[in-house]
């Protein structure tokens, strides 16, 4: 049995609930929220916290919005970027199915569980 690969990604809404941002390619042919692997004995949260810090120099403070575009530290066509809700409906998103429960303004922290195996 292979052991499962835990991924933390973090959705911030802004002030209205009408934008969260997203890391895309450069030609932004799909969105997918910032995050990545937990480390064995770490939170979610921390993962979170320490991936986007790895990543983009960012330490989260969602009291305010510091830019609209940032640069990954390590993949120069990687940028994270503020998007609508209906702006994530034009590509591919993911995890599958996080834009239909973003549009139900869901505000509660949750955990989704995907099989990328297949």
């Amino acid at each position: 049995m292979k052991n499962p690969k835990l991924r933390a990604e973090v959705m911030i809404l802004n002030e209205d609930h009408s934008k969260v941002p997203v890391q895309c390619d450069l030609s932004e042919t799909f969105y997918r929220f910032p995050g990545g692997s937990i480390k064995f004995g770490e939170t979610a949260k921390e993962a979170i916290m320490r991936e986007l810090m790895e990543e983009y120099d960012l330490k989260i403070d969602v009291q305010e919005v510091v830019t609209n575009e940032i640069r990954h530290k390590e993949h120069e066509d990687i940028i994270l970027i503020w998007k609508s809700i209906d702006e994530l409906k034009e590509k591919p998103a993911y995890p599958e199915g996080i834009v239909s429960y973003l549009e139900k303004n869901n505000c509660h922290v949750n955990h989704f569980i995907s099989d990328n195996s297949t």
